[in-house]
């Protein structure tokens, strides 16, 4: 596992979402820097791709998060709204 150090502060992970929300982060920044530690503890390219496809590649993933009703809903159509079945965080 990468030795990366922890968030010490809430501040610190405010400004994460921050960044996230305002779209400020590079690829090289972020993306690189969590694909290189992701790699460094998954022994490289091939089972971290793996990995996420396998955490990931559930249809109905988005209903752990969501109702159908919600979902399918004009609103969710029109823009991003909060999950209604259960926090992500």
């Amino acid at each position: 596992m990468s030795d990366a150090p922890h968030y010490r502060t809430e501040e610190e992970i405010e400004d994460v979402v921050r960044r996230f929300e305002t779209c400020s982060y590079t690829p090289a920044e972020f993306v690189g820097k969590l694909v290189a530690e992701l790699r460094e503890g998954q022994g490289g390219l091939v089972p971290l791709v793996n990995s996420v496809v396998e955490r990931c590649s559930d249809k109905n993933l988005i209903y752990e998060s969501y109702s159908r009703e919600r979902i399918a809903s004009a609103e969710a159509k029109a823009k991003w709204i909060e999950p209604d079945v259960k926090s992500q965080y």
